[in-house]
């Protein structure tokens, strides 16, 4: 008896056998799930009725497949509208200089060097030690007290004796005291813009530093 009437009302609903014009039950709409979901309560055995959990769990199924399905297509016009700004912002850098971390720098004498130490707190006596690319100290500079913030370290291209560096790349070291104990600075190299592009297999944008170095457009730290 109880299957009949599940039938009849299944059937009333438009979703018995299929047709050539019929949705499939795979497309099934929110609407048409809930009516489903009614005539199944309707048609139950008063005597077996179904159980909480099961209703629950066939109601939670479909809100999650539908909330799924639309937080991806969210996600994906999201994506698409990030990389687009993202890509404008990268190609505006071109011919710009910015810091990033790692206290390298390419120096070019025409060009002079201006970068930055990043100091948490007001250091007393910052020092700032410049390597070759041999890792040879060349220079040693005395800053007195700085900070706290980004402090500008701007170098004149002379080692120690004063004597004018050649062009290339060199290193350099930021240290200072903190409630009497010597510690290193992060240090920010400033270079130039000199390309800009989209990386494969990523949303986020590639920057073309002068000497060929690459970096990810997330890993500036400033644009000047």
């Amino acid at each position: 008896m109880e299957i009949s009437r599940a039938t009849d009302s299944t059937q009333a609903l438009g979703l018995g056998a299929r047709t050539s014009s019929q949705t499939p039950m795979e497309e099934l709409g929110q609407d048409a799930f809930l009516k489903l979901m009614l005539t199944q309560i309707k048609a139950q055995d008063p005597m077996n009725p179904m159980d909480g959990g099961d209703f629950l769990s066939q109601l939670a199924e479909f809100s999650t497949v539908s909330g799924i399905e639309k937080l991806n297509s969210n996600f994906a016009s999201l994506a698409a509208s990030l990389s687009s700004s993202q890509a404008i912002q990268a190609s505006q850098l071109v011919g710009r200089s910015v810091l990033i971390s790692g206290g390298e720098i390419e120096y070019d004498p025409e060009m002079g060097m201006q970068t930055a130490v990043d100091l948490p707190d007001t250091v007393p006596d910052l020092t700032v030690n410049l390597y070759d690319a041999s890792g040879e100290l060349v220079r040693s500079m005395e800053m007195g007290q700085q900070g706290p913030g980004l402090v500008d370290i701007a170098w004149d291209g002379l080692d120690d004796s004063g004597e004018t560096l050649p062009a290339g790349r060199y290193r350099f070291e930021a240290t200072g005291s903190v409630e009497g104990r010597l510690e290193q600075f992060e240090s920010l190299g400033q270079w130039t813009v000199e390309g800009a592009s989209i990386g494969a297999g990523t949303t986020e944008p590639l920057l073309l530093l002068q000497g060929g170095s690459v970096i990810a457009l997330g890993e500036v730290r400033e644009i000047r």
